[in-house]
């Protein structure tokens, strides 16, 4: 089996030691290769190379190699480029034909010299030799790639399991708990970080290829702080341990920093991801930090609090050595040791989890129970309460009747009082015109009485009726103008009232003020009048109209010698107008063939 052929240049002052101990020609058996350096692009092969020196690569550069085979015999090789993850190499001929754009590339060695040109458009920056090339075997390599994708693809589809699974608890749990989305997110940044060392990122997404490798060392940080993320919240230290919650605050920044200082050191070409003097401090920090974190969980004594010790000492383990392995550029040799740490990290908080979940329902579970307890008690408290609120409101409803009762009957008294009252009046005033001869002086006290009567009509409704807020228009209209018509029955005894009056209710002031004015509108018709064969007919009409109420009195007489009536000297006209007006109504007036008035009051406006 041949053993690969690889050149070693290096970039640290130590490797360069070794350099002048090595030759750039090796010979395995029965090849010898030869490597060359030189700057450039992608555009042209140079045509001049020289050896490498260790400050070639030490700035961001791309660069061609060219390399030399010597072969004793025809036969087939794998021309491989460094670690798996260096995927953007492009592969030529002596001819500077194109043969293969990637990690490695099966070459036909011919008998003789053999050259072939590799273009690099930037420096492998964890190489430890700097510059790696293999001439491997076909068998060896296949060997070899057969059991790296095997275990990656395994290693890629534990985490992935595992994070489909934190996705799906995330999803349809649909839990306020951030413990699934930080797990997802800590498995996520492990797979991107191992899937592209070995190739199998560059594979899935050609442009992951195109970016350097220098930003995936610094995406590795992530991982940290995912890692963070999760603990606070898989040990719910902002409720249980306040300080503790702190302190992994404190690394968060610590480790988002780092992620600054690495890409301005990067940007700037500062070599910082492999210095002891950047490194060396945080390794010093996790080390002297550990013991106060063991302490602080274990002082916890439960469950979840072992599985987050045992998972802290490999999780730090694993990454010091991975840390230590990064900054002299070892990455190879410690990644198995970190990829088997990690899975068993992964699977140590699958089950903290599912045990989380576990304690998280059945506290659910005893909340619930507790909440149908309480609610129980508190429905017997609430039907003890309402039993004596409704024993209350019986006897303070029963109290309010019997006061109902007693005001009802009060009110009717008072309204009985006033209406007899009323009707002394209006007998007097009787009395003292049947004394009098002159008929002139008669008029006045008629009027007077027919006034009072329509009044005391609303005061005899009130107290024969259960309800005191509404007057029925209808019934007393009816009243007041047979009432009005019995008056003049002497002069007229013909006389007839014709009434057309819908469904109206009004309060007792409105009701008294509107028949005020019909008694004097009826009451005009009849003194003033002048009707063929004495037989006086009087139209009398009151419809609502959605916010409106029309009243109409129109009657078949002249004026007396046909005079038109004088409204500044009749007391009678002045009352209406002014009662009118108190109703926020508007009046119009017509005297020809005959006398008629016409008043639309506001409805809103009278009510209240």
């Amino acid at each position: 089996m041949l053993n690969p052929v690889f050149i070693l240049v290096p970039s640290r002052a130590r490797t360069f030691l070794l350099l002048l101990f090595l030759s750039f020609t090796i010979t395995v058996e029965a090849q010898q290769v030869q490597l060359q350096f030189s700057k450039g692009t992608k555009d042209e092969i140079p045509t001049s190379f020289k050896q490498l020196s260790p400050s070639d690569l030490s700035k961001h550069i791309s660069f061609w190699v060219q390399v030399t085979i010597s072969s004793d015999v025809d036969q087939h090789k794998i021309l491989k480029a460094g670690n798996w993850y260096m995927q953007q190499v492009s592969f030529y001929d002596v001819a500077g034909n194109v043969i293969y754009v990637g990690n490695n590339v099966e070459v036909a060695l011919l008998k003789g010299s053999n050259t072939f040109y590799l273009y690099y458009p930037f420096v492998d920056d964890k190489d430890s030799n700097g510059l790696t090339v293999s001439v491997i075997s076909v068998h060896d390599f296949n060997t070899e790639y057969f059991d790296m994708r095997t275990n990656q693809v395994f290693f890629a589809a534990a985490v992935g399991m595992l994070l489909l699974l934190s996705f799906m608890y995330s999803i349809f749990i649909r839990s306020k708990d951030k413990i699934y989305i930080h797990y997802a997110l800590y498995l996520f940044a492990i797979l991107v970080f191992f899937t592209y060392q070995y190739g199998i990122l560059g594979d899935a997404f050609s442009l992951v290829k195109q970016v350097p490798p220098a930003w995936f060392w610094i995406f590795s940080d992530f991982i940290s702080i995912t890692y963070l993320y999760f603990s606070q919240s898989f040990l719910d230290m902002k409720k249980k341990d306040p300080l503790l919650h702190r302190i992994f605050n404190l690394g968060i920044y610590l480790v988002a920093s780092m992620v600054v200082i690495e890409t301005i050191s990067y940007l700037f070409e500062i070599d910082a991801l492999h210095s002891v003097w950047f490194k060396g401090p945080v390794i010093a920090f996790q080390i002297i930090i550990f013991p106060f974190i063991f302490y602080r969980v274990y002082k916890q004594k439960t469950i979840l609090g072992w599985l987050f010790l045992a998972s802290l000492i490999i999780v730090s383990v694993a990454s010091m050595a991975g840390q230590v392995a990064s900054t002299f550029k070892s990455v190879s040799s410690t990644n198995f040791i970190l990829q088997s740490a990690t899975l068993i990290d992964a699977f140590i908080f699958s089950i903290g989890i599912s045990i989380r979940f576990g304690i998280s329902n059945k506290e659910k579970q005893q909340i619930q129970n507790d909440l149908i307890s309480q609610l129980k008690i508190n429905e017997k408290i609430q039907e003890q309460n309402a039993a004596q609120l409704e024993t209350k409101v019986i006897e303070r409803t029963e109290a309010l009747n019997k006061r109902n009762r007693d005001n009802e009957l009060l009110i009717k008294e008072i309204h009985h009082r006033v209406k007899n009252n009323l009707q002394v009046v209006s007998s007097l005033l009787n009395i003292a015109e049947r004394k009098i001869s002159d008929e002139n002086a008669k008029q006045p006290f008629r009027d007077s009485a027919n006034r009072i009567n329509s009044m005391g009509l609303i005061h005899s409704f009130l107290y024969q009726n259960e309800n005191f807020s509404d007057i029925d228009l209808k019934k007393y209209i009816q009243q007041l103008t047979d009432l009005l018509a019995d008056s003049f029955r002497t002069k007229y005894p013909r006389i007839q009232i014709l009434l057309e009056v819908g469904p109206v209710k009004l309060d007792m002031d409105s009701a008294i003020e509107i028949g005020l004015i019909i008694n004097e509108l009826v009451t005009n018709s009849l003194k003033h009048g002048v009707y063929e064969n004495d037989k006086p007919v009087i139209n009398l009409s009151m419809q609502p109209e959605g916010s409106k109420l029309n009243l109409r009195v129109k009657d078949n007489g002249l004026s007396k010698g046909n005079q038109k009536i004088n409204f500044e000297t009749s007391f009678g006209m002045r009352m209406i107008a002014a009662l009118t007006k108190k109703l926020n109504g508007t009046m119009n007036i017509q005297q020809e063939n005959g006398f008629e008035v016409a008043i639309v009051f506001d409805t809103e406006k009278i009510v209240g």
